[in-house]
């Protein structure tokens, strides 16, 4: 393909969503690329909870879509190039490197959890400090995260993280991020236990476990952006205006690695039904 009518950069939600909208719109000329083995972003480990219901049933209407999808494949930079108005994407793939061109391009690259060491907790650094995506891809394989587990968030992610956990019979306990702060992790080889305090009473209590799920933000998938003219925000979003346009014409941007996006992927249809609606004009 010379020219794509439109390149999705992310096959998760908000890249799905998207190529939905674009298939009843009539757009032939249609890629997604992900850097992933399957389509289905982060999102796709939790989808046999009830809480996730509209995406198991987003990703069913996905695999029956015209359009390639190249998995394995990670967009590394991104270029304007407003002579021809088309942009190009660089692409690597696990066999080659491509510049791709694309008379649009919607970035919906989503985002990674922010681990412990975003946040500069205190303590060791042993063995079983783990994010709930990680904690998911030990499960998918097989594997037990831990025994004695401490489970630090809430939200939707959290509770159909929690299922999977107890279904393997580990125990665990949860705490709320709005209730408590991790302060100290203990521990060796491996996690022994953690410190927390309490955001009402300022109280510390010292919890034992052999693991510990945490993750508190995200971090926007836009590092193929660096150095280049799309603009973002202190924390790696991209900068959109209401209808999902960017600084640079016929480059859009939709969920979680926007700044409009959320760290439990609640809005990233909404969002990008409403780019779309402008972006195929």
């Amino acid at each position: 393909m010379d020219e794509w009518q439109l390149l999705i950069i992310g096959a998760g939600i908000s890249g799905l969503t998207a190529a939905i909208e674009a298939h009843n719109k009539g757009y032939e000329q249609v890629l997604l690329i992900d850097y992933q083995k399957e389509i289905g972003g982060f999102t796709r480990f939790y989808m046999d909870s009830s809480d996730f219901e509209k995406e198991r049933k987003l990703l069913d209407r996905a695999r029956n879509l015209p359009y390639p999808i190249w998995t394995q494949s990670t967009a590394i930079g991104l270029f304007a190039n407003n002579k021809d108005k088309s942009n190009k994407v660089i692409v690597q793939t696990p066999n080659q490197n491509l510049t791709l061109k694309a008379r649009k391009v919607l970035i919906a690259s989503g985002a990674l959890e922010k681990p412990r060491e975003a946040h500069r907790i205190a303590g060791d650094r042993p063995a079983g400090v783990m994010t709930p995506i990680m904690a998911a891809q030990l499960l998918e394989r097989g594997f037990k995260p831990g025994e004695r587990i401490i489970q630090f968030n809430s939200g939707r992610i959290a509770m159909s993280l929690a299922q999977m956990l107890r279904s393997r019979n580990c125990q665990l306990t949860m705490l709320d991020e709005q209730q408590y702060d991790v302060i100290h992790i203990k521990g060796s080889s491996r996690v022994e236990g953690i410190v927390v305090r309490n955001r009402v009473t300022g109280t510390e209590e010292f919890l034992h476990c052999d693991t510990l799920i945490y993750n508190e933000g995200r971090l926007p998938g836009t590092f193929f952006l660096k150095g280049g003219v799309i603009e973002r925000d202190s924390a790696m979003a991209v900068k959109i205006d209401q209808y999902g346009r960017t600084n640079i014409t016929g480059v859009f941007a939709a969920g979680s690695c926007t700044t409009v996006g959320d760290d439990n992927h609640l809005n990233s249809i909404e969002l990008a039904q409403q780019v779309m609606e402008k972006l195929l004009i």
